[in-house]
């Protein structure tokens, strides 16, 4: 057991690491793959999907917007919301990295066969039901979340 903990923490920590040439702050690539899937997006829609607070949103989106990335505008509908769009250097910027992320992705995916990886996803899978049943839960009866909003919902689209 203390050998499958040791390899989970060791792969946990290759996963943090960056590829080379790749310079995105954490959490901007995920934000990134969300803009290029919407044209536009409520900021509430992105706390949620993207599971962090309001406050630490903003905080990214001001350097992408200082950065000429994004640009926010008020809600047609909700003059009291935001929407947040790529502008046209954000898009070049974003599908590029896209691209890097993608061309990873594929060496990634070389490491191990078709077969070893659904063995490895199903006994993942497996571990990972058995921790939620043995850690506590919400009042909901979920598992605690690090955030606020739900990690399954798909991408809201806006046009």
């Amino acid at each position: 057991m203390q050998d499958i903990m040791m390899q989970m923490m060791r792969v946990e920590r290759l996963m943090r690491r960056k590829p080379k040439g790749e310079h995105v702050p954490r959490g901007v690539s995920h934000l990134n793959s969300i803009l290029l899937q919407n044209e536009s997006i409520l900021t509430s829609e992105l706390c949620e999907l993207m599971d962090i607070r309001p406050s630490s949103l903003n905080e990214v989106l001001s350097h992408l917007e200082a950065d000429g990335l994004i640009q926010r505008r008020r809600s047609e509908e909700d003059k009291r919301s935001w929407t947040v769009s790529l502008t046209e250097k954000g898009k070049t910027k974003a599908q590029e990295h896209e691209a890097k992320h993608l061309e990873f992705k594929e060496k990634l995916d070389s490491i191990l066969s078709n077969e070893e990886r659904e063995t490895l996803s199903q006994l993942l899978s497996k571990y990972a039901d058995g921790l939620e049943e043995l850690l506590p839960k919400n009042e909901e009866g979920e598992p605690h979340r690090h955030g606020h909003g739900p990690h399954h919902r798909p991408p809201h689209r806006h046009h």
